[in-house]
């Protein structure tokens, strides 16, 4: 069975203003890839505060799209999992950008390797002067540097 697609060309005004805005949200992201832990923090306070302050006008919107669907449900099923879902990354988001240590195969030992989550970026080192990182761009590349001592 076939769909029919032809309501997603691109002269039909959905499809285009969808594309434009993905556009947009690519540019942004591209702009600035890695935001810091303030920034991230910033971010789920607008979140946490914009559905603080929309919470009746959300609920009102999901009761006419269902056909008059309980508030007090809209409040307990969509609203309050989104909130504590805030509460928790924001409590927890620190230590998710820590770098952690990952395991390195038995071929590449005495190596360690660890991931910087805050930069993306694959950190290995085999002995003291020997270093590889990966950069966070969309041709991943590898630098090494020759043992030293």
């Amino acid at each position: 069975m076939l769909a029919d697609v032809s309501y997603l060309e691109p002269s039909h005004p959905p499809a285009t203003q969808l594309r434009m805005q993905l556009e947009r949200q690519r540019a942004a992201f591209l702009a600035h890839p890695m935001p810091g832990l303030d920034e991230r923090l910033q971010a789920l306070e607008a979140l946490r505060h914009l559905l603080d302050l929309n919470q009746q006008a959300l609920a009102a919107a999901v009761s006419e799209d269902f056909g008059n669907r309980s508030v007090d449900e809209t409040l307990l099923a969509e609203l309050m999992p989104s909130l504590h879902g805030i509460r928790y990354t924001r409590r927890r988001l620190r230590g998710w950008m820590k770098p952690s240590r990952r395991a390195v195969g038995m071929a590449f030992q005495p190596a360690t390797a660890r991931w910087c989550t805050s930069r993306s970026a694959w950190s290995a080192s085999s002995c003291p002067g020997t270093t590889r990182c990966s950069s966070p761009s969309p041709h991943w590349s590898a630098r090494w540097r020759p043992a030293t001592g």
